[in-house]
């Protein structure tokens, strides 16, 4: 009976050690205020510190409802830092997720294309698997406009971007890009209305050819 009792105190005290042991490792687990981790995030992509955004995006775990959001801002953190690699490998796992910002990763995967120059692979992506699906998005058919103004398709660029227009007026973008497409056919009355509506929306451009991210689209060459 004593090796009983012995054994079955040996065994509760192995027990008693693992319980502690997961409640503490438990205890350990950091709590993260996504919103706020997310929102330090933006502030540090905002100035141009991608890898500090980064950080903070990556801090939220899974299983977290503003997961997708992390995803999303982490992806266009990389495209911005020309990361295009890393940031196609998020746009897909966002893809994946089927949330509400399903539309965001695939403009960003074909922002990403445009950017490596795979101007064909991120017009079929949007002719072909977006738009048919998500065909209210203005920005959707800025980045198409953008990848067939690339490839000097100006007839189906302006359709592009008359379209993002037609959703959006006040994107200032479409308007600019449209102007463009016109100079590029010779038609300089619809390209200087463009221009200028343009120019209207964005004051304080000086220049209309400054490089850079226009409107919150990545424009790198």
């Amino acid at each position: 009976m004593n090796k009983i009792h012995g054994f079955g105190l040996c065994v509760a005290f192995i027990i008693f050690n693992l319980i502690g042991g997961y409640v503490e490792g438990q205890k350990k687990i950091p709590y993260i205020n996504s919103v706020d981790s997310i929102s330090l995030g933006v502030e540090y992509a905002d100035t141009g510190a991608y890898t500090q955004a980064s950080i903070r995006y990556e801090a939220v775990p899974e299983n977290d409802t503003n997961y997708a959001v992390s995803l999303i801002e982490d992806a266009v953190a990389k495209e911005s830092d020309e990361q295009d690699s890393a940031a196609i490998v998020l746009c897909r796992k966002g893809i994946t997720q089927e949330s509400e910002y399903t539309p965001d990763f695939y403009n960003t995967l074909a922002n990403v294309y445009i950017n490596e120059g795979n101007y064909t692979d991120a017009i079929t992506l949007l002719k072909d698997t977006v738009l048919p699906v998500y065909s209210n998005i203005h920005t959707l058919y800025f980045t198409l406009g953008m990848a067939q103004y690339k490839v000097h398709k100006y007839a189906d660029a302006v359709s592009s971007f008359e379209k993002s227009i037609n959703l959006d007026i006040y994107d200032a973008s479409s308007h600019y890009y449209l102007g463009r497409c016109c100079l590029e056919q010779g038609r300089l009355v619809p390209a200087l209305l463009s221009l200028q509506f343009y120019l209207l929306l964005q004051p304080d451009k000086k220049s209309l050819f400054k490089r850079g991210r226009v409107n919150g689209t990545n424009s790198r060459k």
